[in-house]
């Protein structure tokens, strides 16, 4: 009787001492996979910010007015 009671008590402290593990285990995952995600949301808003500031210069720029003004410089070193 006695045997199986402190067997009892021994199987109990270790499934609970397992559970206890498995759960800290499990909340250091989430603290990674939180910061992972954190780290990636900024790097994907940085990217967005840059990909925005260049769409708006390009959208400014003028393709044809520039390059029309750098095609009608004359060249003199050019010999026809």
């Amino acid at each position: 009787m006695i045997l199986q009671l402190i067997f009892t008590i021994v199987i109990l402290f270790s499934v609970l001492g397992i559970l206890i593990w498995a759960y800290s285990k499990n909340m250091a995952l989430s603290r990674a996979h939180a910061q992972n995600i954190s780290a990636l949301e900024s790097a994907i808003a940085i990217n967005y910010e840059q990909v925005n500031f260049r769409k708006l210069h390009l959208n400014n720029y003028q393709f044809m007015q520039y390059n029309l003004q750098e095609a009608l410089v004359v060249q003199s070193e050019i010999k026809l």
